[in-house]
């Protein structure tokens, strides 16, 4: 694989940037939809965009399951490699989970 330039590497960030955004108002306005079609007769109470938003992060949260085996995989690459990448993984999902529950419920 041929190493990425500077330019690349910051359209991939600028690209992240657009896309992050757009996707989880496009994943708020479905749940908000769905929720309002299959919930609410049921009697529960109507979502704004930024609760289907925080909904959707605690599920995102609660079903994502990480590969270890995948890590286990890179097992070649050291003893360290693999604590390090599984201290990563493990320190950053919930950090992430709750910076974005932050950031939504700033929005409610």
């Amino acid at each position: 694989m041929a190493k990425k330039t500077g330019l690349e590497i910051l359209g991939g960030i600028a690209a992240n940037i657009l896309l992050v955004p757009y996707s989880m108002l496009m994943n708020g306005w479905a749940i908000v939809k769905l929720w309002g079609w299959f919930m609410v007769p049921l009697g529960l109470p109507v979502l704004t965009i930024p609760m289907a938003l925080g909904l959707f992060t605690i599920v995102a949260y609660m079903t994502y399951q990480i590969n270890y085996a995948e890590i286990q995989a890179d097992s070649g690459k050291g003893v360290r490699y693999v604590l390090v990448k599984g201290f990563v993984i493990a320190t950053f999902k919930p950090l992430t989970a709750i910076l974005m529950g932050w950031i939504i419920h700033g929005f409610i």
